[in-house]
């Protein structure tokens, strides 16, 4: 009896580290990156990488130098315009030039949404 409960164990841990694989991907195709209109003139393209495990949210992107970066956040995937919340601590990072990161926590049952802004310092 005592081999079964392990082995049921065993194969809802599997299940329960999938699952959170299967999360991790989704959000990250569900982050989006955009810049504003006049940097997109010979600039090339910053793309925001989301990752979450649990209440941990985890962002990355590659930098420019001359660049500065701004993490937008939103309740709402729709969300238009003045929707779109500068990320506290986030706001006008310089670019290195190499790959900049950012974290947030979300509480579980919560969902947000992301936007890299890109403009030229």
């Amino acid at each position: 009896m005592l081999t079964n409960k392990s082995s049921l164990k065993n194969r809802a841990s599997i299940c329960l580290l999938r699952l959170a694989s299967v999360l991790a991907i989704a959000l990250c195709l569900q982050a989006c990156a955009t810049t504003s209109p006049q940097s997109m003139q010979d600039k090339e393209r910053a793309s925001l990488i989301v990752v979450r495990s649990g209440t941990d949210v985890k962002m990355s992107w590659n930098s420019q130098p001359g660049r500065s970066y701004t993490i937008l956040y939103s309740t709402r995937r729709d969300a238009r315009g003045n929707e779109w919340l500068p990320l506290k601590g986030y706001v006008n990072m310089r670019g290195t030039g190499g790959t900049m990161r950012a974290s947030q926590q979300v509480p579980i049952g919560e969902e947000y949404f992301y936007r890299l802004r890109s403009t030229d310092k």
